[in-house]
């Protein structure tokens, strides 16, 4: 995954992502799908939305091998929804 993407990673791009491939979790919390990323690519992503945004963020797996998806904590919905 280029680095790059930390400049492309808006508070608008990431709404867009949301609104296209997330979904709220159990009330609890968010989910961004990210199934055609690697592990490693996930864990980037992961790292940056935490960095960027300072969201607890972790990786789930999706039930499917090689596949998951990120979750955003529920603590992290004010800031998200912000």
């Amino acid at each position: 995954m280029p680095q790059e993407i930390r400049e492309f990673l808006t508070p608008r791009a990431l709404a867009i992502w949301f609104m296209d491939d997330g979904s709220l979790h159990n009330t609890f919390g968010a989910k961004l799908a990210t199934q055609g990323f690697t592990k490693e690519e996930c864990l980037f992503l992961k790292d940056l939305l935490t960095e960027l945004y300072n969201l607890k963020v972790s990786i789930n797996k999706t039930g499917t091998v090689n596949q998951y998806s990120l979750y955003i904590w529920k603590e992290s919905m004010p800031k998200f929804h912000k």
